[in-house]
């Protein structure tokens, strides 16, 4: 019996499919523009060809680092810019620091609110 584990299809919403295309076709753009090569682009941000392609296809077999690395390669400002996301993680940071630690599962059994 062969082990099929590690191709465990996922159901993606419609908005993180769009995403992913959009993703790509930025990169595509914005590589084309400045005129260079996959293997150009590919080399430049550290990744195979096919990991481009991949990118650039719109495919959720990526991984989210790679597709980072190739968007901000080709020159696309993820999230606002670095000054941006630094502001926005300071947030969260902090956003974090006033929650709990561990989030526990809560019981099936009926709600306690009798008090």
């Amino acid at each position: 019996m062969k082990d099929n584990s590690s191709r465990i299809r996922r159901h993606l919403s419609r908005s993180t499919k769009a995403a992913l295309q959009l993703l790509g076709a930025e990169v595509s753009v914005m590589r084309k523009q400045k005129g260079w090569s996959e293997q150009e682009l590919a080399t430049r941000a550290g990744v195979s060809r096919a990991s481009l392609r991949a990118v650039e296809k719109g495919e959720a077999t990526v991984q989210v680092g790679i597709a980072f690395e190739v968007a901000i390669t080709v020159g696309l400002s993820l999230f606002g810019g670095e000054d941006a996301m630094a502001r926005q993680w300071q947030h969260e940071t902090e956003r974090l620091a006033l929650l709990p630690q561990r989030v526990r599962t809560r019981s099936a059994g009926q709600v306690n609110d009798d008090f």
